[in-house]
Parts: structure tokens; sequence; C-alpha cells
């Protein structure tokens, strides 16, 4: 996006250009499920999700499931990331396992921007319609998918929307106690 006039040093994202940062969610028919996008660029994910509504229901104990995040999160029980250093056979099935199961978030976020080029666009009006412009796409990208219409064909490059961070912060145990038993069942 075009630099904003107001609180231009927030829209910076760690690449240093300006963005709006989008946590989005979604199935695996790659269809969006949940969206937050209203967080300046230079804003981490780190705080996008403990500040939203899909991790308070989570928190309340209202969704039976897990989320698959990279390594941008926190380990929670609900919230299940990659093992930074995995020294067994079983974590690194799990980790190739997380690795392809998180891909549909990719590939999704990939389709959703090739078929909507002004994505990929710089944008020259304010954050607020380009936090709208981003809620209607990911609609028009639902709507596509259900009416099975065809995705437009281009190389993904999956590299590109990865995040490369690292979460640093404090990890809930029983992340870690539910992220173990997982990979422990994978034998």
């Amino acid at each position: 996006m075009q630099a904003p006039t107001e609180n231009e040093f927030m829209y910076v994202n760690r690449k240093g250009y300006h963005s709006i940062n989008v946590q989005v969610v979604c199935n695996h028919e790659m269809k969006f499920i949940n969206a937050v996008i209203r967080w300046p660029g230079a804003t981490h994910n780190s705080r996008i999700f403990p500040n939203s509504e899909l991790c308070a229901t989570f928190e309340r104990g209202e969704v039976d499931g897990h989320l698959i995040g990279d390594k941008g999160y926190a380990l929670r029980s609900f919230l299940l990331t990659p093992y930074f250093n995995p020294n067994t056979p079983e974590q690194r099935r799990y980790n190739r396992i997380h690795a392809v199961t998180r891909s549909i978030i990719e590939r999704t976020i990939g389709f959703w921007k090739r078929r909507f080029r002004c994505m990929q666009e710089e944008n020259p009006t304010s954050p607020q319609r380009i936090c709208s412009v981003n809620a209607a796409t990911m609609v028009l990208h639902n709507i596509s998918r259900d009416l099975k219409l065809p995705d437009i064909d281009e190389e993904i490059n999956e590299q590109q929307y990865q995040v490369e961070e690292v979460y640093n912060g404090p990890v809930a145990a029983d992340g870690r106690i539910v992220r173990n038993m997982i990979a422990q069942a994978l034998r």
C-alpha cells in the first residue's frame, strides 16, 4: 500500500514496505473461515492472534479442534506450531505433516492474490479502504470456490508467504503436552 499520512511508521512491515497485516484461517477446501484485517504492517502475529476473537473463542473452550500455525505464533494447546529443533523421528515426522497441512493456507493466499491482482499492487487509498477491499475479495474468493470456478494457474511461490520470524515469547506448557502427544501418535 502507499504510505499513509498518519502513523506512517506503523505500516512498515518486516520487508520494508507499507502494508496491513492480515491474519487468516482457512479450511481444507481452501476457503477463508476467519480473518482479522485491521492491524498495521509492523504488527507481529504474536500480538494479533492473542487479541483476536478467534483466540478468545478457543480459550473459552467453544471450539473442539486445533489451529495450525507457523513459527511466528506461540505454541498453545489449541494452536500447534512446528518443533523448533526436532530431535526425534516423531518430531521430524510431525514437522513434515505440519508443513504439508499448513501449505493449504499458503496455496489459498496464493490463489486469492492471483485472482485479485489488486492484492499485489500498490494501492493509493486509505488503510481502512484497503481493509474493506481485503474483506470483500476474501468473500469473492470463497464464492469462486463454492462455484468451482477455475483457479488462475500460475506457479505458486510459497516462500513468498512464509513467515520467517520465530516466536520468542513464552510457550504454554499445555501446548507442549498436546503437540508431543500428537507427535507420538504419528509413529
